[in-house]
């Protein structure tokens, strides 16, 4: 599968606890940073359609839980200051002015 084809399939599924039809594996090691991410995402960008159903895009207790088992990273406060020094906006899940 090139790699135009698997970003096709994760868009067109949701990220489950494991790999089966109709949902996207995450690796343990990008599953807190994807939860903050998509939280971020769909509370900051108009682009992802308020008029959409987030439960069939995001399973909320999903990314909770990973928010929770898989706190933020050096790394991801890292990334999170130089996205804010570009772009003047950070991911506020990240920063801690905001829970999930």
């Amino acid at each position: 599968m090139i790699d135009q084809d698997l970003n096709k399939f994760r868009a067109d599924t949701r990220f489950g606890p494991q790999t089966m039809k109709h949902l996207s594996y995450c690796p343990p090691r990008n599953k807190g940073k994807v939860a903050r991410i998509c939280a971020h995402m769909f509370n900051t960008c108009t682009c992802m359609g308020y008029d959409l159903d987030h439960k069939l895009i995001i399973d909320y207790n999903l990314m909770y839980h990973w928010d929770m088992l898989y706190p933020v990273t050096d790394e991801e406060r890292y990334m999170n200051d130089h996205i804010y020094a570009v772009q003047g906006v950070s991911n506020e899940y990240v920063d801690g002015t905001k829970t999930l």
